[in-house]
């Protein structure tokens, strides 16, 4: 009888670990969440921005070659146009849309490089839920089987994920290459 207690003790500490792994899990996993859901919106922001000054540059890239055949047509229709008000508007067009472009250009690419920086971070928070999703479901099948080493595997890959947590939140240098372009 008293063998029976203590499987019962057992079984019930078993428990509590279980609850108290998944409790901790299931909160680090939310926490990353809402972290991550802003890390994707401001790379949709990102993204919007840098795709629309793209799209200013080849605007202005096409207004210029407008101008250049607006140019071509004049002179050759009206060579006395060539010293005219007209010729000096085009050019002067011209050197502003020229002026421009390089702006355009670093503008465009340092949000292109914004992206790809909260993308390296939304990729830890991105493997932190996979892992954290992952010991939780481990430390829910110990429950039902009792098998306390799969506890300790899923304590594994919880902390794993809250290494990824905080590598996200810290902005270290944790990106395993090989385990992003497997899964992308």
């Amino acid at each position: 009888m008293d063998l029976d207690v203590s499987l019962e003790t057992g079984e019930r500490r078993l428990n509590q670990w279980v609850g108290l792994t998944v409790l901790l899990f299931s909160v680090m996993l939310g926490i990353a969440k809402i972290k991550d859901d802003n890390i994707v919106q401001a790379m949709q922001l990102s993204k919007m921005q840098a795709v629309d000054t793209w799209n200013q540059y080849q605007s202005t890239k096409l207004k210029l070659h407008l101008l250049a055949n607006t140019d071509l047509l004049l002179s050759a229709l009206l060579p006395e146009a060539k010293g005219s008000a007209t010729h000096a508007q085009l050019a002067g067009e011209a050197t502003h849309y020229n002026a421009e472009l390089p702006q355009l250009k670093a503008s465009a690419e340092s949000q292109d490089a914004l992206y790809n920086k909260l993308n390296y971070r939304d990729d830890q928070f991105d493997l932190a839920d996979a892992m954290l999703g992952i010991a939780m479901a481990l430390a829910g099948i110990t429950a039902l089987t009792r098998l306390r080493w799969m506890l300790a595997i899923s304590v594994g890959f919880g902390a794993l994920g809250a290494l990824f947590v905080l590598a996200g939140f810290n902005g270290w240098q944790l990106h395993p290459d090989w385990i992003i372009n497997l899964l992308g």
